[in-house]
């Protein structure tokens, strides 16, 4: 018995159950940082989205009329126009799909000069529904 290379079962199962309280202790942690990086990766998606929309559309002020911007978003982006939310000095146009549903509304500050504030709602419809961004500019048509 002085030559003991081996480990006795008595060790092993001890080793086995310190291993499985600290993977107990640490796993959760693993799940949280996985939740974490999806809502990340949800909020700076929609994020980018509502940048993109809301380039073209100052993109599109800059040379063209309301009118043509906004028939823009309807016959090339395939937005529809929302009445049950628009008034006399709002315009409210939706696009929904699989991934987002993004609204665009038009408040008609300052007809006059030509301002238009447009603020752009981009909700994510993929893996944590709801999360969602919002951008708002003035533009000048």
């Amino acid at each position: 018995m002085k030559n003991r290379k081996g480990m006795t079962l008595v060790e092993v199962v001890v080793a086995i159950g310190l291993f499985g309280i600290i993977m107990v202790t640490i796993f959760p942690a693993f799940l949280i940082l996985n939740l974490t990086n999806i809502v990340s990766y949800e909020n700076t998606d929609a994020n980018y989205v509502a940048q993109d929309v809301l380039e073209r559309i100052t993109n599109s002020a800059q040379t063209s009329s309301y009118e043509d911007t906004t028939d823009m978003l309807v016959s090339v982006y395939g937005y529809t126009f929302n009445s049950g939310l628009s008034s006399t000095d709002i315009d409210v146009y939706t696009f929904s799909d699989d991934e987002y549903t993004i609204n665009i509304t038009f408040s008609l500050d300052q007809p006059t000069e030509g301002l238009t504030t447009v603020l752009v709602v981009v909700i994510a419809n993929r893996n944590i529904e709801g999360q969602r961004a919002q951008l708002e500019t003035i533009v000048n048509f």
